[in-house]
């Protein structure tokens, strides 16, 4: 097969945070050694390696990461001070640096090059714009950046993805991260993002196994998960139902926890119908256990083996997790036994989350269920990620959403989490905002120039730089909170802004139905997160949203994920304490909630393009010769043929001819030939084309094309051409010779 790339290729792994590959890291998330030998595996391609760290940072230079690569075979050195240029590190199979800068022109020729290159950031190294900066040009020409502020995380993060350097990873641990952004989506590097796995479930249909739901937080179920998330009645009740089938049922509470044996808990199961009693000491046998459709425990240790039985004879089981029980390690090792039997596992670590965090699962359990709340969390891992049984469930907050209604007069409406993401801090943390801010404009007016009006005095719509995006971008901006406020007021503008100060959610609504754009900004703290919700809740009911009534800590730049036209080359927005945004409609197709994550790590793999080359395509092959567009982009190929070749045997009067066949012909032969051909076309390969040609098919599409002479074709990635000449599909055997085709991309 003729390909566009040669087989010798450098790969990029980025880390957001130097804590990971410390010792700290090693011990807080065990499979960090799993993932420091997948990293050099995926280097060499499985060979032993030769590495050197240029870097004195701790993330680097600490011992646990030194002996995991020694006692896997590589040479591994350490001197941040070692000549830096191509030929010293064209010795290495890869090297390793974050915080002290490097050229990174000598880096991208190293990639170039084969050279292999691990990156860390958030090393706090001259502060985190100064950090994104000097590693900006290298990973810019590989599609990525680092954000120029960092994220406070402190705790194991779930690893979802499938990539090779994350085999066997559950979790990694995080301190300070500095988030990686994708500048090129077309590219051949992924950003992987990952968060807490915060609930799991496992059921084996087909069996008479019961069913388990394990919870990371058990602040979910106290009374203040009831008070702060009010769909957590809705989650208990789902829960009891997914475990008797919709009977009525029996449950038993071992634990003293507050998580488990607080009032809201114990009414909204006695209210459906269930009974619901508690004792942390009665007996924990098999032959108790199965009295009760379901037990609920956590904290205090109970015999796994039991739980086991009682789940492989029918039995269903609720665990919770962040107890603190004993410390977070311990909790994890008690219940260790009963979990990996059924392919999960609790992380010995936990995670701060103190809000409210929506859920995106349609699982049972979560049936009309927007968001619950967290306060500390020990994060759930899947340990057979192949078994299909088991889930592991993540949720985020909802930082933006967006409605609109193709094919009808009504207008549309951007829902933002915070107000800080056009504030001026915003603009100066995450530059992209300007861009997001004129995308919402062009978005709104249809990529005309329009007249908005602001009708808050909230700094998050009041500031300089906004004004003077919408105002450079050629709109009309104006202010005033305490203009009137009715429907032929708002239909002079193409769209208001406005967030905090309460307004009338009716005018709103009319306004939107008639036409009209709304911005509207959440977690303003104005009457607080509960008052909030409550002032925009009947105009955002109305389209299939709501806010959250409690706020969540975020104070970081979060990466944008999505391809609505309001992210359009926007990598991340900064966010300084969010509202989540719900989705109280999410079969209607009109709206979207947005979540967003921190891209914590990246991967890259250069392919050193070849931009011309040559290939023979011999006469008396019916399957012709492949060439394929192995770029990740369209490509425009240009193709020169060249050379002769013979339709049958010279002695039986068959004469040569170019790529353009027949009408290469003398004039005589091309007569007789096109005479013969009136009655012999229709068994040629390809009816339609000139005979003798040379023709590239696309796999794909099936498009013909002639290739006569000089030929330029546009091939996207990942498409083939098979070049062929054009014979009798039954002759191909008896032709002599072949072509030569130069090609070259542009």
């Amino acid at each position: 097969m003729q390909t566009n790339s040669e087989p010798q290729q450098g790969k990029i792994v980025v880390a957001t945070d130097e804590y990971t590959l410390t010792d700290t890291g090693f011990v807080r998330a065990p499979d960090t050694e799993i993932f420091v030998k997948n990293i050099a595996n995926w280097f060499t391609g499985g060979a032993k390696g030769k590495f050197h760290v240029y870097s004195s940072n701790g993330g680097l230079v600490q011992s646990r990461l030194a002996k995991v690569m020694t006692d896997a075979g590589h040479t591994w050195t350490v001197n941040v001070g070692q000549k830096f240029d191509l030929a010293t590190l064209k010795q290495y199979n890869g090297i390793f640096l974050g915080a002290e800068p490097k050229d990174n022109q000598v880096l991208i020729d190293y990639v170039k090059a084969g050279g292999n290159v691990y990156l860390m950031g958030g090393t706090g190294y001259g502060g985190a714009e100064n950090e994104a900066k000097q590693w900006k040009t290298f990973l810019n020409e590989f599609g990525l950046e680092f954000s120029p502020h960092y994220n406070n995380i402190d705790g194991n993060l779930v690893i979802n993805s499938s990539h090779p350097i994350f085999a066997g990873v559950k979790c990694l641990f995080y301190y300070g991260a500095q988030p990686i952004l994708n500048t090129n989506a077309d590219g051949n590097h992924q950003v992987f993002e990952s968060d807490p796995g915060l609930h799991a479930a496992f059921e084996n249909p087909g069996t008479t196994q019961g069913k388990i739901v394990v919870s990371a937080d058990e602040w979910v179920l106290c009374d203040t998960g009831f008070v702060r998330a009010p769909d957590t009645e809705i989650f208990v009740q789902n829960i009891a139902n997914w475990f008797t089938g919709g009977a009525k049922g029996k449950f038993h509470v071992y634990s003293a926890n507050h998580g488990l044996i607080q009032s809201r808990l114990a009414k909204a199961m006695t209210n459906a119908g269930h009974t619901w009693t508690v004792n942390v000491s009665q007996k924990f046998d098999l032959a108790t256990l199965k009295q009760y459709n379901g037990v609920f425990l956590g904290a205090e240790p109970k015999d796994n083996q039991v739980l086991i039985d009682y789940v492989k004879s029918g039995g269903n089981v609720y665990l919770m997790a962040g107890t603190g029980y004993g410390g977070y390690e311990n909790e994890a090792k008690q219940w260790k036994t009963f979990l990996n039997e059924f392919g999960l596992e609790i992380s010995p670590y936990p995670i701060h989350i103190d809000g409210n965090l929506v859920i995106t699962s349609s699982h049972p359990i979560f049936a009309g269920v927007k968001c619950l709340f967290y306060y500390v969390a020990q994060p759930i891992l899947n340990t057979k990620p192949d078994v299909k049984n088991q889930q592991v469930f993540h949720s985020d907050p909802g930082l933006y959403a967006a409605f609109e209604n193709p094919g009808t007069q009504q207008g549309k409406i951007v829902v933002s989490a915070d107000e800080y993401p056009l504030t001026d801090v915003g603009f100066v943390r995450a530059p992209d905002t300007e861009i997001f801010v004129k995308n919402i404009a062009n978005w709104f007016t249809g990529g005309a120039k329009g007249k908005f009006h602001v009708y808050s005095a909230n700094h998050g719509l009041i500031q300089s730089r906004l004004a003077k995006a919408m105002t450079d971008a050629g709109h009309t901006w104006t202010v005033n909170v305490g203009q009137k406020f009715d429907l032929a007021t708002l239909k002079q503008y193409n769209g208001v802004f406005l967030g905090a100060e309460p307004k009338d959610n009716q005018v709103l609504i009319d306004y939107v139905k008639s036409g009209g754009n709304v911005y509207l900004m959440g977690g303003t703290g104005y009457g607080g997160g509960e008052n909030e919700a409550k002032q925009w809740k009947t105009f955002l009911n109305e389209f299939g949203l709501e806010m959250s009534p409690y706020y969540i800590n975020i104070d970081g730049n979060r990466t944008i994920n999505s391809s609505h036209p309001i992210f359009a080359g926007v990598k991340c927005l900064y966010s300084y304490v969010g509202q989540p945004i719900l989705n109280t409609k999410p079969e209607a197709k009109d709206h979207q909630v947005f979540y967003s994550d921190p891209g914590l790590y990246a991967a890259a793999v250069y392919n050193r393009i070849v931009t011309s080359g040559q290939f023979e395509v011999k006469s008396n092959l019916d399957t012709g010769v492949e060439f394929t567009n192995t770029q990740t982009k369209e490509v425009s190929y240009t193709f020169v043929p060249s050379g002769t070749w013979i339709p049958g045997k010279r002695e039986q009067g068959f004469s040569e001819v170019t790529a353009a066949g027949v009408k290469s012909m003398s004039p005589e032969l091309q007569t007789m030939w096109n005479d013969l051909l009136k009655d012999l076309q229709k068994y040629l390969k390809y009816p339609n084309n000139t005979a003798f040609a040379l023709l590239a098919v696309n796999k794909t599409t099936g498009v013909v094309t002639e290739v006569s002479a000089a030929t330029t074709i546009v091939v996207k990635p990942g498409e083939t051409l098979v070049f062929i000449v054009n014979d009798f599909t039954t002759d191909y055997g008896d032709n002599i010779g072949s072509l030569t085709v130069n090609w070259s991309a542009s």
